[in-house]
């Protein structure tokens, strides 16, 4: 699924639906602070893909870093990155397979869209 929104594109499964008007309520309040602190006029849209597991993630990741080989094993923090404008990132719906496992959904997801945000 897409959802181009004011700063973003966004690409998720349909499993992480909910996500993403959070997440890009999130974005479009936030990004004219964080550009304007950077000193940034672009204002080119990232692609922010949502990658459902983390098997999944660390696979792309392998695929996007030409220094990773086949038998590169990411770490269990990994979960977001950002190559040519366009941030991979783990879904909030697979931290179980992380070190970022949580036990409260709210907090976890406020720490979510602050790293988004990072990236």
């Amino acid at each position: 699924m897409i959802k181009e929104t004011k700063y973003a594109i966004f690409e998720y499964e349909e499993s992480d639906a909910v996500l993403i008007n959070e997440l890009s309520d999130f974005i479009n309040d936030n990004a004219e602070r964080i550009f304007n602190f950077f000193g940034v006029n672009a204002r080119i849209k990232p692609v922010i893909k949502i990658i459902p597991t983390k098997v999944e993630f660390d696979k792309q990741f392998i695929k996007d870093h030409s220094w990773a080989g086949p038998d590169y094993q990411c770490e269990k923090w990994l979960r977001g990155y950002a190559k040519n404008e366009t941030i991979t990132y783990l879904s909030i719906h697979d931290y179980k397979n992380t070190s970022h496992a949580f036990k409260n959904y709210r907090k976890a997801l406020e720490d979510y869209k602050r790293t988004l945000l990072h990236e």
